[in-house]
């Protein structure tokens, strides 16, 4: 298990979207567990398992563009 620490830091982000997934045992698709927001000025924890990934979006401009995957 591993607990990753998200930050909303910049200025011109108003909040961030985290998703959780789920990954497939059997290659089907991904499972989303878990999805919320992360307002500016604000940190939170996400704990995973060795089988999940976290999904961080900038939605600050309304674009949804991706930050970055762990």
């Amino acid at each position: 298990m591993a607990a990753i620490q998200v930050q909303c830091t910049d200025s011109r982000s108003t909040r961030l979207l985290l998703e959780l997934f789920q990954r497939s045992a059997d290659g089907g698709a991904d499972t989303l567990l878990r999805r919320g927001v992360v307002a500016a000025a604000t940190a939170v924890t996400v704990n995973t398992a060795a089988d999940q990934y976290l999904v961080v979006s900038d939605f600050g401009d309304g674009a949804g563009k991706s930050v970055d995957n762990w």
